[in-house]
């Protein structure tokens, strides 16, 4: 996911730092008050679309250079 993202921002590099405590691959959160507000949610579009949207968000309305 990070040379998918850093594909778009060609100036950019990967820097590998050890966990954070609370790393989602340190945590296991309960989901059983989403899936009952939200029941039957999936996510509609790939992450690849997902982080070019974003991405294109945070230029226009953040103001970061292309």
């Amino acid at each position: 996911m990070a040379e998918f993202i850093q594909s778009h921002f060609p100036k950019s590099t990967i820097v590998f730092l050890p966990p954070v405590m609370q790393d989602p691959t340190n945590r296991r959160p309960d989901l059983t008050l989403c899936n009952q507000i939200l029941p039957g949610w999936k996510c509609a579009i790939p992450y690849e679309e997902g982080v070019l949207l974003s991405t294109e968000w945070f230029r226009k309305d953040m103001l970061i250079p292309a």
